[in-house]
C-alpha cells in the first residue's frame, strides 16, 4: 500500500482471528501501523499468538493489545471471545475472519463425511458465526465518527472461491460458500452502516500454505502460470484488508478482492 498517512483508520478496535502467523499476524501488524487504537487478536494457538502479541506491544506500545483463544469449530467458543473483546474494549470496529485450514486434498470418492464436515465447519461455518457475532455488537453500536460506517467486515475466501482444483472440493466448496455468506449479509445490513467484503488471495507464502499436503507439483504448476510469476507475501494481502476496513473503501460492500498475482486470469 503506498504511504498515505499512518492515520488511515481513526483509531477504533480490530478483531483478528487465525493471527498467530501468516496473513492474521501481517494483518494485525497493519492495523497497527494504519492507526488502529486497540486488537483483539485471537487464536486456537494460544503460545504463538501471545509471541506476536509481545512483538505488537514492542513496537507499537501505544496500541492496547488482547490476547484472545478462539476455536472456530465451536460456536460458544466463537462466542465468548467476542464477549471478551467487547468486554476489554466496549465495541469491535474492524473485524477480519481469517482462521481456516487446508484440505484434505482428497477427492469424493475417498473423502469421508466426516473429513468433508470439518472442512466446512472451520473454514466455512466458523466463518458465518463470527460474522453473526461481529454483525450483533456492531448494531449496537454508533461509528466512530459522524457518517462513518458501524463496522467492517472482511471475510477470507480464495483463488479457490473463484476457480476449481482437483482434489479440492471441501476447501474449494468451503471458500466458495464464504463468498456467499459475504454477499447475503452485506445485503441485509448494508442499510445498517455495516459493510462486508471478502479477499481472495492466490498462494501466499504462509506456514499453512508451506506445509499444505497438496501436491508439489501442484504448487510448481501455480509459480508457472501465474502471470507474477511468484508467491504472494501476507503483507500484500493484508494491505487490501486495511484498504477495505477503511474509509477509502466506503462505497465497497458485499464484492471480494483477488490477491492472486493473475492466477485467476490464466
Amino acid at each position: 500500500m503506498p504511504s498515505i498517512g499512518l492515520r488511515l483508520l481513526n483509531g477504533g478496535v480490530a478483531f483478528i482471528t487465525g493471527a498467530s502467523q501468516g496473513i492474521g499476524e501481517a494483518t494485525a501488524f497493519q492495523f497497527a501501523k494504519y492507526g488502529v487504537a486497540s486488537l483483539a487478536i485471537s487464536d486456537i494457538n494460544l503460545l504463538s499468538l501471545e509471541k506476536v502479541a509481545q512483538q505488537l506491544r514492542n513496537e507499537y506500545p501505544h496500541v492496547e493489545v488482547e490476547v484472545l483463544y478462539i476455536d472456530t469449530s465451536k460456536e460458544q467458543s466463537i462466542v465468548d471471545a467476542h464477549e471478551a473483546a467487547v468486554r476489554r474494549f466496549g465495541r469491535i470496529d474492524y473485524a477480519v475472519n481469517n482462521a481456516g485450514v487446508a484440505g484434505p486434498f482428497l477427492p469424493s470418492v475417498d473423502l469421508s463425511r466426516e473429513q468433508f464436515i470439518s472442512g466446512i465447519d472451520i473454514n466455512m461455518v466458523g466463518v458465518w458465526l463470527c460474522q453473526r457475532e461481529q454483525i450483533r455488537h456492531m448494531l449496537k453500536q454508533k461509528g466512530l465518527t459522524a457518517g462513518a460506517s458501524r463496522g467492517t467486515i472482511v471475510n477470507m475466501s480464495s483463488v479457490y472461491g473463484h476457480k476449481c482444483a482437483r482434489s479440492n472440493i471441501t476447501y474449494g466448496t468451503a471458500k466458495h460458500a464464504v463468498l456467499g455468506i459475504t454477499r447475503n449479509d452485506a445485503v441485509t445490513y448494508g442499510n445498517e452502516g455495516i459493510r462486508i467484503n471478502a479477499v481472495c488471495p492466490g498462494f501466499i507464502e504462509t506456514p499453512m500454505t508451506m506445509r499444505s499436503e497438496g501436491p508439489s507439483e501442484g504448487m510448481q504448476a501455480y509459480l508457472t502460470s501465474v502471470p507474477l510469476a511468484r508467491y504472494g507475501q501476507p503483507d500484500e494481502v493484508a494491505d487490501v484488508i486495511i484498504f477495505l476496513s477503511s474509509p477509502m473503501s466506503r462505497y465497497m460492500t458485499g464484492t471480494d478482492v483477488m490477491v492472486d498475482g493473475g492466477f485467476r486470469c490464466v
